[in-house]
């Protein structure tokens, strides 16, 4: 360990927000946002600010959405491949309401297999993996945030 820190070797760690507050256009009850503003929260360095008037950030959601799409089907009809996806527009401004992060858009897509018999397991595999995807999208939120 001492060989480590004496060249200069730092492991990365997680850098703060670089603002002190920050609004969010979804509702906290929401799923997206109690994830969003708890991803915020772990990231430090920002409060979630209630009033968009009083923060140093406002974070639009503009578009959140999910699909779901069948490109193959078994011998006897049904689905067999799932392609599900989610797709998040969002953009950032200051209290003056200028651009800080233009309007981005983050498009995730994830394959599900399946079979006559795994019909089951499906919906379980199908909640996961949006899940992921949505974990995903915040985590690349974040990252955007931290370079506002």
């Amino acid at each position: 360990m001492g060989v480590l820190g004496g060249c200069g070797f730092q492991l990365r760690g997680s850098t703060s927000l670089p603002f002190a507050s920050v609004w969010i256009s979804l509702p906290a009850e929401s799923e997206m946002g109690a994830d969003l503003r708890r991803a915020i929260r772990v990231a430090g360095g920002a409060q979630i600010e209630p009033d968009p008037s009083r923060a140093e950030r406002k974070l639009f959601i503009e578009r959140e959405e999910r699909t779901r799409e069948v490109v193959g089907f078994t011998a006897t009809g049904r689905p067999r491949d799932i392609r599900i996806g989610l797709q998040v527009v969002f953009r950032v401004t200051d209290r003056k309401d200028e651009e800080k992060l233009a309007r981005s858009d983050i498009a995730l897509r994830r394959d599900l297999v399946t079979s006559d018999v795994m019909q089951g397991p499906t919906v379980q595999q199908e909640r996961y993996l949006h899940r992921d995807m949505l974990a995903e999208a915040i985590e690349r939120i974040v990252r955007q945030l931290r370079a506002s």
